[in-house]
C-alpha cells in the first residue's frame, strides 16, 4: 500500500504515456482507414439546372454566329418558313475549302487504315510520291498567284483559295508520308493509323460546326416579320439578322449567370418540367440567346421552345429547366464530398505514399455527377474523405471508382 501511495504519480504519468504512445501508433504508424476516390478522366455532357418562366408566344430576333459577308437572303418579309430552313447565307467559301480539306484528310486516313493489311509497300510509296508531286505543283501555282496578287492582277480571295488548296495538298502529302513511314518501320502500326483517323474526324466535325455558322436557319416554323440585312452587307458576330414569329403556343425564358452562357447557346438541348411533377418532362431547345448579357446583373436572357403545347403549362408559371451543353472530353469530375477548404483555399486531401496531404484545386461547373476540376488533379490521384484529416497523417485507403 505504501508503495502504491508513493508511486501513484508515477503510475498516472506512465498510463498517460502509454495512451499517448497508442494514439501516436494509430495516428502516425498504423494509419486509420479512410474512404478514397480514384481520379479518372472521362467524357461527360455538362448540364445546368435553373428556374424558368413560361411566357406567351412572341417574336424572336435571330443573330449571326460569325462574321461574314451576306451572300444572299433566301426569304422575304412576310414569308412562312419551316424549322431548319435557311434564311440567310453568308459567304462561306474559305470555310468550305477548310471543310473540304478536313474531309479529304479523313478519307485519306480511312483509306490508309482500310488498306493497312492489304496494300504493298510499293503502292504506299507511290501514293506518297504522287502526293508530293501534287504538293509541288500547287506550291508553284500558289507562288504564281502570289506574284500576280502583288502585281494587282488577281484578287485577295483568289490568293486565299490558292493558299487553302496548298494546305490541303500539304495535309494529303503528310498523311501519305505517315503511311509510307509506317511500312518502313517493320509493317503498318494500326494503332497509329486509328489515332490519325480519330484526329482527322474530330477536325472534320469542328470544321463542319464552323461551316454551319455561315447559315442562319429558322429555329422553328414561323413567319418572317422583318429582315435587317441585304446581299453584300458585312456582318459582325452577334449582328441582328431577322425577326421571326413563333408558331409555338408557349416558350420558357431563363436568365442564367453569364458564366454559363455556353450552356444557353442557340440549338442546345434542354428538358423542362413542373417542380411538383418531375415525372413528366418536355424536350426543348434554346431558340434565342442575347448576344450581350446584362452587365449590371451579370446574367443573360435565353428562351426555349416547346415542340407541343401542353395544358399543364401556362404563361407566368415557374418551371425547372435542365440545359445540356456540348460533350466535354477527358474531364475530371469528383464527388463534392471530397472537396474541402483549408485556410480559405479550396482543395482536396490526397493520399501520397500512405499519408494525407492537402492540395489546392480550381473548381469549375457543378454538375449532377459532381464538381468539374479545372486544374490541380491528375488521373490516378487518390482523394481522401475530408473528415478529421491532418497534414502528414498516415492513412489506409478504401478506394472506390466513379461509375
Amino acid at each position: 500500500m505504501n508503495f502504491l501511495k508513493n508511486n501513484k504519480k508515477g503510475l498516472i504519468v506512465g498510463a498517460a504515456a502509454i495512451i499517448v504512445a497508442v494514439t501516436i501508433y494509430h495516428f502516425w504508424l498504423k494509419g486509420s482507414e479512410v474512404a478514397a476516390f480514384v481520379v479518372e478522366r472521362r467524357d461527360y455532357i455538362p448540364s445546368l439546372i435553373i428556374s424558368g418562366e413560361v411566357i406567351p408566344e412572341t417574336s424572336v430576333a435571330l443573330s449571326s454566329q460569325t462574321a461574314g459577308v451576306v451572300l444572299q437572303c433566301l426569304v422575304k418579309k412576310g414569308e412562312l418558313v419551316q424549322q431548319g430552313q435557311i434564311l440567310v447565307q453568308l459567304d462561306d467559301r474559305l470555310a468550305r475549302v477548310d471543310f473540304e480539306r478536313a474531309e479529304k484528310s479523313v478519307q485519306m486516313a480511312q483509306l490508309n487504315l482500310h488498306q493497312a493489311a492489304t496494300v504493298t509497300m510499293e503502292e504506299v510509296r507511290l501514293n506518297s510520291v504522287e502526293a508530293d508531286l501534287e504538293l509541288e505543283q500547287l506550291q508553284r501555282e500558289y507562288n504564281r498567284t502570289l506574284a500576280l496578287r502583288e502585281a494587282g492582277a488577281v484578287s485577295e480571295q483568289e490568293l486565299e483559295l490558292a493558299e487553302m488548296k496548298l494546305k490541303l495538298a500539304t495535309e494529303a502529302a503528310r498523311s501519305a508520308k505517315i503511311a509510307w513511314e509506317a511500312f518502313q518501320d517493320d509493317g503498318v502500326n494500326i494503332s497509329i493509323l486509328k489515332t490519325e483517323l480519330q484526329q482527322r474526324q474530330q477536325d472534320l466535325a469542328d470544321k463542319q460546326v464552323i461551316l454551319q455558322q455561315y447559315q442562319i436557319a429558322a429555329p422553328y416554323p414561323g413567319e418572317i416579320l422583318d429582315l435587317y440585312v441585304g446581299a453584300g452587307e458585312l456582318l459582325q458576330a452577334g449582328s441582328k439578322v431577322a425577326m421571326i414569329s413563333s408558331s409555338q403556343y408557349s416558350r420558357v425564358r431563363i436568365r442564367p449567370d453569364q458564366r454559363y452562357a455556353a450552356m444557353a447557346a442557340i440549338g442546345n438541348k434542354a428538358q423542362i418540367w413542373i417542380p411538383s411533377q418531375a415525372h413528366t418532362k418536355w424536350e426543348s431547345q434554346v431558340v434565342f440567346a442575347e448576344p450581350v448579357g446584362n452587365a449590371d446583373q451579370g446574367t443573360i436572357t435565353a428562351e426555349l421552345s416547346l415542340p407541343n403545347n401542353s395544358a399543364d403549362l401556362y404563361p407566368g408559371q415557374l418551371v425547372s429547366v435542365q440545359l445540356y451543353g456540348q460533350m466535354a472530353s477527358q474531364s475530371i469530375i469528383i464527388p463534392e464530398a471530397y472537396l474541402n477548404v483549408q485556410q480559405g483555399k479550396s482543395g482536396v486531401w490526397l493520399a501520397i505514399n500512405g499519408r494525407a496531404h492537402f492540395a489546392e484545386v480550381e473548381v469549375g461547373l457543378q454538375t449532377p455527377e459532381g464538381a468539374l476540376i479545372q486544374s490541380g488533379l491528375q488521373e490516378g490521384d487518390i482523394l481522401l474523405a475530408t473528415t478529421g484529416l491532418k497534414e502528414g497523417q498516415q492513412v489506409v485507403t478504401r478506394t472506390e471508382r466513379s461509375q
